[in-house]
């Protein structure tokens, strides 16, 4: 008879063949305590031994977060001359028992080529890592509430409407939006 953790593996590759992978959190705690392939960007597939350190560093981060707390991350094969470089996207989260103890990671692997036609965009961004570093300490400069005005903005809505959603006057929008484009670089 199967345990829990086989079980899980096995029906999650029956749904989704080479895509999720379940680690026990008990076989990974007792390893050494760095987590530095959490900094680390990957241009090839990890080894079984490779992907375990890392699994075991992911569950040491997530377990510090809010429960629900997910860890994603792209990485890319070595890119041939012959064959085009791929990207995936994977996420990992813990899964909680009825005691409220973490028994598994489970990190799912999504190929990007799946997306068709946003594959070539999406992948132009990807092969341009320190763009997409640059642009993601810019959008972390945001204050919430400059978040909320681009999200207004987003739907359409116009500075007056923004103001009267957040009940605050038209010139404070404006100077929101100028502190916007500043911290953006646009």
């Amino acid at each position: 008879m199967k345990n829990g953790l086989e079980e899980l593996s096995s029906i999650s590759n029956w749904f989704f063949p080479d895509q999720v992978r379940v680690f026990d959190v008990i076989l990974l705690d007792g390893k050494k305590e760095n987590s530095t392939m959490l900094q680390q960007h990957f241009n090839e597939s990890l080894s079984d031994v490779e992907e375990q350190e890392f699994a075991r560093q992911i569950a040491g981060f997530l377990i510090k977060q809010e429960e629900g707390a997910v860890y994603s991350y792209f990485w890319s094969t070595n890119k041939a001359a012959e064959v085009e470089e791929k990207w995936f996207v994977s996420s990992a989260k813990l899964k909680i028992n009825a005691n409220e103890a973490c028994n598994n990671i489970v990190i799912f692997t999504y190929d990007l080529e799946l997306l068709g036609n946003f594959k070539e965009e999406l992948y132009s961004v990807l092969k341009n890592l320190d763009f997409l570093k640059k642009s993601y300490y810019n959008a972390s400069l945001l204050t919430k509430r400059e978040i909320e005005i681009i999200v207004l903005l987003a739907d359409g809505k116009t500075s007056i409407e923004i103001g009267n959603e957040l009940f605050i006057s038209n010139h404070t929008v404006n100077t929101h939006r100028k502190n916007i484009n500043k911290k953006l670089k646009i």
